[in-house]
């Protein structure tokens, strides 16, 4: 039988994250409605490389200058995936985004001051 104490650390511990991550996934369903309302497919296949491999190299290196983290980055990814994105960019994209954006480097960092080790 499990522990009062450990199911009670359990709720505590689902919460905090359920809580923490749900402003970043209703800022990427804002973000995915309104490149619904606003983005065409045309617009979406004239800025994809036709080469593979530069569309993959642009797709990892679009984490630095996109300001959201993988929360948010999900709704966005699928709403493009829907207007033409090819799967493999957005995987790569989705990727990326936590390994090498700023914003994401940081907020680990603010979280993790004690274990500096986690950042690098």
């Amino acid at each position: 039988m499990l522990n009062n104490a450990l199911i009670e650390e359990f709720t505590i511990i689902l919460l905090s994250i359920l809580l923490e991550a749900f402003p970043f996934v209703i800022l990427g369903a804002f973000i995915s409605s309104m490149l619904h309302l606003f983005v065409h497919e045309r617009v979406i296949a004239r800025f994809i490389p036709k080469n593979k491999f530069l569309g993959l190299f642009a797709a990892s290196l679009m984490g630095i200058i996109f300001p959201v983290c993988e929360c948010a980055i999900i709704p966005v990814m699928r709403r493009l995936i829907r207007k033409g994105l090819p799967f493999y960019i957005a995987v790569t994209f989705m990727c990326a985004v936590p390994i090498v954006n700023p914003i994401v480097l940081l907020s680990t960092y603010y979280a993790f001051a004690d274990k500096a080790l986690i950042v690098q």
